[in-house]
């Protein structure tokens, strides 16, 4: 029967890809397991979701006062996900409020012209640190090439 499940289980991670998203807030940790078939335009499923509660004084607004209790926080509500939604490529995205992140434009001639991602990727961290004002590998960036008007070919950077 072990054997068994273990094939399961295997297949399952062969035929879904999984995601993890993860809100911090003063109250509570909240995490979402979220998985969708391999092929393309598979439905979503939602997995899990699980919290954590925060003790009173560990967040002042967005700043985290105490990392350990947030850190613990993580640890609990992450046991409580399937072991079956956790890979080694798990990919996570965290919220974070609009007052935190920097959101600008890269014109395409800055980026090059290029619209594939390997030559695009030096620019773009260039100047996510310039706004941020942070070292590119203290930042979690995100971008994209806009192909709708007003800004066709320049690359959006959050």
């Amino acid at each position: 029967m072990a054997l068994k499940d273990s094939i399961q289980g295997s297949i399952r991670k062969a035929t879904r890809r999984h995601a993890v998203g993860i809100d911090v807030n003063s109250q509570a940790v909240r995490i979402v397991a979220l998985s969708c078939g391999a092929r393309k335009g598979a439905p979503v499923r939602i997995e899990c979701v699980a919290a954590a509660p925060l003790a009173p004084g560990v967040m002042a607004g967005v700043e985290i006062v105490d990392r350990q209790a947030v850190a613990r926080a993580l640890s609990a509500a992450f046991g409580c996900v399937p072991q079956h939604c956790m890979s080694d490529a798990l990919q996570c995205a965290m919220a974070i409020p609009g007052s935190a992140a920097f959101i600008t434009h890269l014109p395409e001639q800055q980026a090059n012209g290029y619209h594939r991602e390997a030559a695009v990727e030096p620019a773009v961290l260039m100047e996510a640190e310039r706004i941020a004002g942070i070292e590119r590998h203290a930042l979690a960036v995100d971008w994209y090439v806009e192909d709708a008007p007003p800004r066709l070919g320049d690359v959006a950077v959050a």
